[in-house]
């Protein structure tokens, strides 16, 4: 299935039983830099065909951390306002391990085909 895709906000129902291999998070949806630029990796990877959940819920960082144990294969990419305002960086969550990476915003897409060419997902 080419690039299906949930806004966790809009279809809460939709998120439990869900196949989803990558999660995209706006750790703070209210701040407008990182709500777009979640929305730029959300788009990009759901149109090189990911089954992406984006979680834009207006919730508490850890909160949505916590909720990454609901998937527990694929990977999550955190966007916040932090990691864009310290060095353009997001973060890559191995969701099996919790590994985690810096990653630079313009090139997280490639980096997690990177990652998925080496280990595939189920």
């Amino acid at each position: 299935m080419k690039g299906s895709a949930v806004k966790w906000s809009q279809y809460p129902e939709s998120v439990e039983g869900g196949n989803f291999d990558t999660l995209v998070v706006a750790l703070e949806p209210e701040d407008v830099e990182v709500l777009q630029s979640a929305e730029i990796i959300y788009r990009e990877l759901r149109a090189r065909g990911y089954k992406v959940l984006f979680d834009d819920r207006p919730l508490a960082a850890q909160v949505k951390r916590d909720d990454r144990g609901r998937f527990p294969n694929g990977w999550a990419v955190e966007i916040g306002h932090e990691g864009l305002s310290r060095d353009g960086c997001a973060e890559l969550v191995e969701l099996a391990s919790g590994a985690s990476e810096s990653v630079r915003l313009e090139e997280v897409v490639e980096k997690l085909e990177e990652k998925c060419r080496r280990a595939p997902l189920a």
